[in-house]
C-alpha cells in the first residue's frame, strides 16, 4: 500500500513484513530534501554544522550514537558577544560618574574589583539611596545607554560595552 502527497512523491509505504516506513523532507529553499535516518530508522545529523545569529530553544535533548542511551555525543557549546569597549576606573568613595554605552553596543557592564558602588540606569545621577548596590566580587549588564555609578567607597570598577 502507498500512500501519496498532492505533488505525486510517495511519503508512505507498507513492506512486505508489514513495517510502515514513512519519507520525511524538509526545505533547501524550494526543494524538498530528504531527512536521512540510520538503518535502524534514528535520525542521522550533519557533523560540521554551523548556526549564526539564530536562539534555538531545544527543551530537553539527548543525542546518541547507536542505540538510545548509549554512546553520547561530545557536545561543546562556546562564543560570546563581542567586546567594544572596556576600561577599569579607581575612583574615592563619594564619586560619582556616569558612563555611556560604546556606539553599536547592546549592553553596558560593571565589574567591581575592589570596593562598593550604586548603579542607577534611569539616567538620574546615582546617589547613596537610590540605585542597584554592587559589591567587590560582583557584576551586572544593562540594557540602558548610560548609567550613573556611586563609588560608595574607595573603588575599582570595570566598565564593558558589548
Amino acid at each position: 500500500m502507498d500512500a501519496r502527497i498532492v505533488d505525486g512523491r510517495k511519503i508512505a509505504r507498507v513492506t512486505d513484513d508489514g513495517k510502515l516506513k514513512v519519507l520525511v523532507h524538509g526545505r533547501d529553499g524550494d526543494d524538498l530534501v530528504p531527512v536521512k535516518v540510520s538503518e535502524d530508522g534514528y535520525l542521522m545529523l550533519a557533523t560540521d554544522v554551523t548556526v549564526e545569529g539564530v536562539t534555538v530553544d531545544l527543551g530537553t535533548v539527548e543525542l546518541n550514537q547507536g542505540a538510545p542511551g548509549q554512546n553520547p555525543w561530545p557536545v561543546t557549546l562556546s562564543g560570546n558577544i563581542a567586546e567594544k569597549a572596556s576600561a577599569q576606573h579607581s575612583e574615592s568613595a563619594t564619586t560619582v560618574k556616569t558612563y555611556t554605552r560604546a556606539a553599536g553596543a547592546a549592553r553596558i557592564e560593571v565589574y567591581v574589583e575592589s570596593g562598593r558602588v550604586r548603579i542607577r540606569t534611569d539616567g538620574q545621577p546615582c546617589t547613596a539611596v537610590t540605585g542597584e548596590p554592587l559589591g567587590e566580587g560582583f557584576g551586572a549588564a544593562w540594557a540602558a545607554p548610560s548609567i550613573s555609578v556611586l563609588f560608595v567607597s574607595d573603588a575599582v570598577i570595570t566598565v564593558v560595552s558589548r
